[in-house]
């Protein structure tokens, strides 16, 4: 019945309090926190980067957080800010491309979500520091931008979080 036990996995919410996106970053959180709920009662040990919003951390520090946790996997939740008329999800790498893709295309299936500027795999290879300092496989879920209400009523409705976390 604890088909994560033995697991470590680290999530770091994006944003803080030195973020200008206050609603947004509470949201990540917020998100976090429940996904977390999620994977520990399936027997995964879950580390946040962050527990609060009034927090400010560089992504260094969140990077070695995760390293010292020694976790197995992480990710990143955030949101982007586009015009209100763009729509999109993607996912960010470094070396983790495999899971990068898996992530974002199981996402984009189930939340309809489109990829950002309509890219054929939703995926950017880019090194940012906590993916860079974690130790570990981790990629940057983009879930949907923020500034567009379609995109946020879905990521912010209860049941589509449910079954993003299945």
């Amino acid at each position: 019945n604890a088909p994560l036990y033995g697991y470590t996995i680290g999530i770091n919410p994006m944003r803080d309090a030195g973020s200008e996106y206050k609603d947004e970053c509470e949201f990540n959180l917020e998100f976090a926190k429940k996904i977390a709920a999620y994977l520990e009662a399936r027997g995964a040990t879950v580390v946040l980067t962050r527990e609060s919003n009034d927090i400010t951390m560089n992504e260094k520090q969140r990077g070695q957080i995760l390293k010292r946790a020694d976790c197995d996997i992480a990710f990143e939740v955030v949101c982007n800010h586009m015009s209100s008329k763009s729509r999109g999800c993607y996912a960010r790498y470094g070396a983790s491309k495999e899971y990068a893709q898996e992530l974002i295309a199981a996402y984009h299936a189930v939340t309809g979500i489109p990829y950002q500027n309509n890219h054929k795999s939703g995926i950017y290879k880019k090194t940012e520091n906590v993916i860079h300092y974690s130790g570990c496989p981790c990629v940057r879920l983009i879930l949907a931008n923020w500034d567009n209400s379609t995109d946020r009523a879905i990521i912010q409705d209860e049941a589509m979080q449910q079954r993003i976390f299945e």
